[in-house]
């Protein structure tokens, strides 16, 4: 699976989605992950790409 670069937008003061389109041959799919910073919406998301574990960074 291939993806396009991941985009944070801030929803309110402590709620951030990241953002990002991956590509399976002619399948496309969005997926999206919300975290308390920029960095822990982006590192859950990039985890979840990965297919590895990121529950242990929600509070």
């Amino acid at each position: 699976m291939q993806a396009k670069e991941i985009i944070v937008e801030k929803i309110c003061r402590n709620v951030f989605v990241a953002k990002t389109t991956l590509f399976e041959g002619k399948r496309e799919m969005q997926i999206s992950m919300k975290g308390h910073t920029e960095e822990v919406a982006r590192e859950k998301l990039q985890l979840c790409i990965d297919g590895k574990p990121y529950k242990h960074l929600d509070k």
